[in-house]
């Protein structure tokens, strides 16, 4: 009796190793599967960004430094129907400072007839020099045609003595 009683924990035990195991075969079958999509994903939206952030280290390569580098990267969000720049304007867009700190304050105007979802705007920013200090957006949400919106792009480190609009992308 005592051997039959021992031999059946034995087999409970094995048992809960075998389910526990089986348990982390499927938890790791799904992050990787996890993992996967998500790297599909980024690699479908991030193709745009990649192809403009490599070309923009291009253009700072140029020969006379004094340029202002514009690399555009409408031709990458039209075939995907995100280029907005063509409805939406900015209007009184001024460049604000404040230490080492930089942003630009404007209107953005619906002149289009279509709705756009998900609106950013983004600005290149430079130093007096002309040298890139990087850049400030705004994800400004829905504009709707007709649509009048004031923004403020986030501050940016860097004290810049222009800015000028990169692009505008809404869906």
């Amino acid at each position: 009796m005592p051997s039959d009683f021992l031999e059946d924990i034995k087999l409970r035990k094995e048992r809960k190793k075998k389910e526990q195991s089986r348990k982390l075969k499927i938890i790791f079958l799904f992050l990787g599967l996890l993992m996967v999509g998500i790297l599909v994903c980024l690699a479908y939206i991030g193709t745009p960004y990649l192809h403009y952030f490599l070309a923009v280290d291009a253009a700072h390569n140029t020969a006379e430094p004094s340029e202002t580098p514009s690399i555009s990267i409408n031709s990458y969000l039209q075939p995907v129907g995100m280029d907005a720049s063509t409805d939406l304007k900015i209007t009184g867009d001024t460049l604000h400072r404040d230490g080492s700190r930089s942003w630009v304050v404007g209107n953005v105007k619906n002149t289009g007839t279509h709705s756009y979802k998900g609106v950013t705007i983004y600005f290149d920013l430079f130093d007096s020099e002309g040298k890139s200090l990087g850049a400030t957006y705004q994800l400004m949400g829905n504009l709707a045609p007709g649509d009048l919106k004031e923004f403020s792009t986030n501050p940016s480190a860097g004290m810049a003595s222009s800015a000028k609009l990169k692009y505008i992308i809404g869906s």
